[in-house]
């Protein structure tokens, strides 16, 4: 097995609303900064608490009365690690670590609501009063989000363990087949290191159907093939140095047999 360190970077990104007037004195491994709230921004994570249930009617008013933001920033390299089977990326659990002991300490410091760009989700500060962060489905549920359109389900937030994200794509997106593929196969990512192959089949139990499997490995090909309906066997022009992209990890689509 060779290992390998790839050049574009994973950036993890996460905030904490709360009334300070200086940074609160925490160890983190984050850049952290203390700012001044943008009413849209502060408006954006609102509306996603809201609409998640998280946040209730009480801290709504609480947080349009609040000026002041933490942001926390860090990055890392994700790897690939090369496997008779092929390629697949290098789970880390380290980033993840990191990130939750920092959004814990946060929420013992001061803030009313935190954030994860990761995965738009937000969280209130009693959801980390019992958290373990050696514990890898607290984890996966910490920081992994189950989205769906008209056409697939998928994942958001896996790149913080450096793994790809995980869609289904040709299921009915309303189908419990295509969310527990999707659930089942990035929670065994995380939390077993379990990995799949291009080319190998998976399927969420015996009552789900087979789905074969192809990682978009290039993450600007990832990200055009999520922006179309065009099937991951087709070519796409790619820039190899493009370093824009939001799968910094690739993509791992499932289709069913």
């Amino acid at each position: 097995m060779n290992h390998g360190e790839r050049a574009l970077q994973i950036w993890v990104s996460v905030a904490a609303m709360g009334e300070w007037s200086a940074l609160p004195v925490l160890s983190s491994k984050l850049d952290l900064s203390l700012e001044e709230v943008m009413p849209s921004w502060r408006e954006d994570l609102i509306q996603r608490g809201w609409e998640t249930d998280v946040f209730e009617k009480a801290l709504l008013k609480r947080l349009r009365k609040v000026d002041q933001v933490i942001f926390g920033e860090l990055s890392f390299s994700p790897y690939v690690d090369q496997f008779e089977e092929g390629p697949f990326p290098s789970r880390q659990l380290r980033w993840a670590k990191v990130v939750a002991k920092t959004l814990k300490r946060l929420s013992e410091s001061g803030a009313i609501a935190l954030y994860f760009d990761g995965a738009a989700k937000a969280y209130t500060p009693e959801m980390f009063s019992q958290l373990d962060v050696n514990d890898h489905p607290t984890l996966f549920h910490l920081f992994v989000e189950i989205w769906r359109d008209e056409s697939r389900v998928g994942t958001e937030g896996m790149s913080i363990f450096g793994l790809p994200e995980v869609c289904v794509n040709h299921m009915d997106p309303q189908s419990a087949a295509a969310q527990a593929t999707v659930f089942s196969l990035a929670a065994q990512m995380v939390c077993d290191e379990f990995r799949l192959y291009t080319g190998q089949r998976f399927r969420a139990s015996e009552s789900f159907p087979w789905c074969k499997a192809k990682w978009i490995e290039n993450p600007k090909a990832a990200q055009m093939f999520m922006k179309s309906d065009q099937d991951q066997d087709q070519d796409h022009d790619i820039d190899e140095d493009d370093q824009t992209a939001d799968f910094p990890c690739g993509l791992l689509v499932l289709s069913p047999q």
